[in-house]
């Protein structure tokens, strides 16, 4: 799915920042960890496969290594996940770079600072028998015209979807053919599970949405079809799905949020060279989240292999964080920007997407990095 760009920091905080990038602040050794407190550190994780990698880090032990004491609870709504970052509820909450965006004008302080992956996984669903797709259509009309085809055969069709999520995808890939959301319905639901469990009982003509939701409907049996994917989006399928902090939060210790940072680049080493075993925490995490045992384990690495891309930390300097990159987190965020309701009137995404400030600071850090690629245990 996915709950990652936002907004201003202070001259102070930048220059404690500097002195930290620049690697003149301590680092913890895990060696010191086991004779310190550990650090709480709660987190709001979405039912969706990009955040249960946290689940994996806390099964390694990562979090003790560097001082912490992952706590991660669930939340299923982006509107509840900020509401928990104003109380303290949670410290850092799954979201992703459109997800936040409404809601900065009235929580100025939410930061989205770590991207977590990439999202190749968005799909048109439909009801077999009652759609075209572009799989059929493109070996006999060709790329172009089976797009072209599909697209315009959504005029005055529904889709169930999370109109703030996924709302300006659609748009944008219906304005490749002059149509937009005013030639559909949009069936509009407070969240990806009950977008996707409303449309398995017959509402809607289409769903797009949650990766886990469009497995499930996929797997379950013969009554659903792929209309379409990145064939059909066009550059709406470029998708990032990050972690969200509140500014004082990030800001009052800014070594840990790299620490954080490092942790996750690790994970991802063992989520890489040893994914028989990450699969398995990664598939017990996200139905814990989901409240039932609806995906296996194979279900998992399909989606995993399939439909997200987790970048290590050397990939995400070659895409994600590369500006002159088709896969720049930037070039999406410009892309979207335009199809969102209730920007700020001085809206800078460099001020509230600040992953790059962050990743920046975890390269030149020479101790982190020699942390993560360590030779795994």
């Amino acid at each position: 799915m996915l709950r990652a760009t936002r907004r201003g920091l202070l001259v102070g905080a930048s220059i404690g920042f500097l002195a930290l990038a620049g690697g003149m602040l301590p680092m913890t050794a895990s060696s010191d960890a086991d004779a310190q407190e550990l650090e709480e550190v709660r987190f709001g994780l979405g039912p969706y496969f990009e955040y249960q990698p946290w689940a994996i880090a806390k099964d390694l032990g990562l979090d003790k290594e560097m001082g912490f004491d992952f706590v991660l609870e669930t939340v299923n709504k982006v509107s509840h996940a900020v509401a928990g970052l104003q109380t303290g509820q949670y410290h850092a909450t799954f979201s992703c770079q459109t997800c936040t965006i409404p809601f900065y004008e009235n929580v100025p302080t939410l930061r989205n600072w770590m991207v977590t992956n990439q999202f190749k996984g968005f799909a048109i669903i439909g009801r077999r028998g009652q759609t075209p797709t572009y799989a059929e259509l493109a070996p006999e009309l060709g790329h172009d015209k089976a797009k072209e085809e599909v697209l315009l055969s959504m005029k005055g069709k529904s889709f169930a979807i999370v109109k703030v999520n996924h709302g300006p995808m659609v748009d944008s890939a219906l304005q490749q053919v002059g149509l937009t959301l005013d030639d559909v319905e949009v069936l509009n639901f407070p969240d990806h599970p009950t977008a996707g469990f409303a449309f398995e009982s017959g509402e809607g003509d289409f769903y797009t949405g949650a990766l886990p939701q469009q497995i499930r409907l996929l797997t379950v049996g013969d009554e659903y079809v792929n209309v379409g994917g990145h064939e059909i989006l066009g550059p709406a399928g470029l998708w990032y799905s990050t972690m969200l902090s509140d500014q004082t939060w990030l800001e009052e210790d800014e070594e840990r949020a790299l620490k954080l940072l490092a942790i996750w680049y690790r994970t991802m080493r063992y989520a890489r060279e040893r994914f028989d075993y990450a699969v398995e925490i990664w598939t017990q995490s996200l139905n814990e989240r989901m409240g039932s045992d609806t995906f296996t384990a194979d279900q998992t690495r399909v989606a995993i292999e399939e439909f997200e891309f987790f970048p290590l930390m050397e990939e995400a300097a070659e895409g994600v964080f590369n500006p002159d990159s088709d896969l720049s987190w930037r070039n999406s965020v410009a892309h979207y920007l335009p199809n969102i309701e209730n920007l700020p009137a001085d809206f800078d995404a460099d001020d509230y997407e600040v992953h790059s400030k962050y990743y920046d600071a975890l390269r030149a850090n020479e101790e982190l990095v020699a942390w993560i690629n360590a030779p795994l245990k």
